[in-house]
């Protein structure tokens, strides 16, 4: 299986292809994404939209156009991370607005209605770093969890699409991200 990381300015890509030593995995950065053509993307299994330090989405959206190409046109599962996931809800239209305070550490999150991550239902903790928040959702998208600031994790109703606004790749302290993310890559691409 082959997986597309795409790298919007990560410190943790290290530990993003840890979480997917199973497979193949390409790094690209997202201000190189246009060079790869659509043949060479459908010869992916999964893409994953990195976390990081680009530009903020809410005011930047236009810099990631290659990114908002992929989320609203590839049949290919994606899986977007903190900024990742911020740029798949607003390219659908959900709220991004800024935290009065940056949020980083250790949450917990609570499923919201049945869905096939039950084993969260009553609340996991997760490791989160992010300063704007994901709300009102369109009707494309379907919260899974969240948190007292909001959406933590969403899907797609009818794409193979998921986002994470919290970070699996990082592991400090006991925290359930890893295992949320696996099992969303084990459902999307076995």
């Amino acid at each position: 299986m082959r997986v597309l990381l795409v790298d919007n300015n990560t410190e943790f890509q290290t530990n993003i292809r840890g979480l997917l030593s199973d497979y193949d995995v390409d790094t690209v950065h997202f201000r190189s994404l246009s060079t790869l053509s659509k043949k060479a993307l459908r010869e992916y299994d999964l893409i994953v939209l990195s976390g990081g330090t680009g530009p903020t989405v809410k005011r930047n959206h236009h810099q990631y156009g290659s990114e908002v190409d992929i989320i609203l046109h590839s049949k290919t599962p994606i899986i977007g991370i903190c900024l990742g996931a911020q740029l798949i809800a607003h390219t659908y239209g959900a709220r991004l607005t800024k935290l009065p305070k940056r949020v980083k550490g250790i949450v917990k999150i609570f499923g919201v209605r049945q869905n096939p991550f039950n084993y969260f239902y009553h609340g996991e903790r997760v490791f989160a770093s992010h300063e704007w928040r994901i709300t009102d959702l369109p009707h494309e998208l379907e919260c899974l969890a969240a948190s007292g600031d909001g959406v933590e994790m969403f899907r797609h109703v009818k794409k193979p699409i998921y986002g994470l606004q919290f970070h699996p790749e990082r592991r400090l302290e006991r925290n359930s991200g890893p295992r949320i993310f696996r099992q969303i890559v084990s459902e999307l691409i076995g």
